[in-house]
């Protein structure tokens, strides 16, 4: 799951510098395959991803998965791309809600705030993608604040909140760990900072 959001990143970064339909075709299934290892990762924390129940369930989602992204392959549709994304994540956000070791207020809050982020950060996205349809293009010269200069990196600041959000929730489902409280930087007695990793203890942070 985590190599999938490196390749997520990259696979943006690559899009975003081309502008190529290759370029598309890369971020999108880095998409994919963050919401799909993603669901993976929950195995055994649900009575669906557990014992048989789990073989039937993963069967039949990927199974679901590769025939939608065949369609979209040969349809083009970027729309029906959007809902098989869509759909395959919220597959994710109702297992963590419905698992058996949700039983953090913090963590409830913590899904909640992902789920808030993302529909927000996917509302702007609609606004970009008006603004693209309608060709409202930024007046970079007199440096106005338009629609389509704004809502785009917006987008991507506010996914990349819901996914701290979904990760967070993720690491305390499975390891029952607040990463919140992880220290991976401390200040020593002569103000330098030292890489470090641990919890909080007494005021003190001890390396794990």
């Amino acid at each position: 799951m985590t190599i999938s959001w490196v390749l997520l990143g990259v696979g943006s970064f690559i899009f975003h510098a081309t502008q190529t339909g290759w370029g598309e075709l890369i971020d999108e299934l880095g998409m994919i395959s963050v919401s799909t290892s993603t669901c993976y990762s929950l195995r055994g924390t649900h009575f669906l991803t557990t014992g048989r129940f789990g073989v039937y369930f993963y069967s039949s989602f990927f199974g679901i998965v590769c025939i939608c992204m065949t369609i979209y392959f040969l349809s083009g549709s970027h729309t029906f791309f959007s809902i098989v994304f869509i759909c395959s994540s919220v597959v994710s956000v109702a297992l963590l809600n419905t698992s058996p070791s949700k039983g953090s207020i913090k963590q409830s809050r913590k899904l909640r705030a992902g789920v808030i982020f993302a529909i927000v950060g996917y509302g702007i996205w609609h606004v970009d993608q008006a603004c693209v349809h309608a060709k409202w293009s930024p007046s970079y010269e007199s440096y106005e604040w338009e629609l389509q200069y704004w809502s785009h990196p917006l987008w991507h600041i506010l996914t990349a909140f819901a996914a701290d959000s979904f990760i967070s929730t993720l690491v305390h489902s499975l390891l029952g760990i607040d990463i919140s409280s992880i220290q991976i930087y401390r200040f020593d007695k002569l103000i330098t900072m030292i890489p470090t990793v641990g919890f909080p203890v007494n005021g003190e942070t001890y390396k794990s």
